[in-house]
């Protein structure tokens, strides 16, 4: 059976690491301790991953960068360097008591995620939903009454000089009088405009005058047949 090793969990969960990385990790790893100290030369490094000498130093570089490693000594051609694999700081997931869960998955950038119960969500929008409930509703604007003038008699001046303008034969004065002895009802109602019931006096002067005026007619057409008949027996 070949040799095996013991990796970290969190050589799988870094992403930072690419697959030339990961190999180079791992063989380390191969060549470590209990206290995870390691001293493989790069060639045997090279010679396990299939990598360019070059490449292996590079690559130990970049992994101390992430903090997967530490190493002692800048070794040469066959020469070892001294390595102890270490777990970087920067690849943590915790999850503090407020419910804030950092996921630091790269040196360069921080991801801070707030968890927020779905019972706590639901609370909060049931009372969102009470306070827009209660809310009281704002009342209809009101457009303001403009209110009816009170009425106020007319003087008999005002109303001659009113029927003179209409030359309605109006007896202004006799209007006036008639009015006043009813306190300025009209039937039943208190009167609102002496001009319109100056006209409705008016008309009904004019529809009473050509009344009288047909029924003259009529007499006078009737009293000459009488005549004609007096006089002439044979009719």
């Amino acid at each position: 059976m070949g040799r095996f090793a013991m990796v970290p969990e969190e050589v799988i969960t870094d992403r930072r690491l690419n697959k030339r990385e990961l190999l180079v990790l791992i063989t380390i790893l191969l060549h470590s301790d209990k206290s995870r100290k390691s001293y493989p030369k790069r060639e045997t490094i090279s010679e396990k991953t299939g990598l360019p000498i070059a490449r292996v130093s590079e690559t130990t570089r970049k992994l101390v960068e992430f903090g997967w490693l530490e190493k002692l000594g800048n070794g040469g051609r066959g020469k070892a360097c001294w390595y102890k694999v270490t777990t970087p700081q920067t690849v943590t997931e915790t999850v503090t008591d407020t419910k804030t869960v950092t996921d630091t998955k790269t040196v360069s950038k921080t991801v801070t995620e707030t968890v927020t119960p779905i019972e706590q969500t639901n609370e909060q929008t049931n009372k969102e939903k009470i306070e827009k409930k209660e809310k009281p509703k704002t009342a209809p604007k009101l457009h303001a009454v403009k209110p009816r003038p009170r009425f106020k008699p007319p003087t008999i001046p005002e109303v001659t000089e009113y029927c003179s303008q209409r030359n309605n034969g109006i007896d202004a004065e006799h209007w006036w009088h008639f009015y006043e002895s009813k306190n300025w009802m009209v039937g039943s109602n208190k009167m609102k405009s002496w001009k319109s019931a100056v006209i409705t006096w008016e008309k009904k002067n004019a529809k009473d005058k050509r009344n009288s005026n047909h029924a003259a007619s009529q007499l006078d057409h009737t009293s000459t047949d009488w005549i004609e008949r007096v006089n002439n027996p044979s009719w």
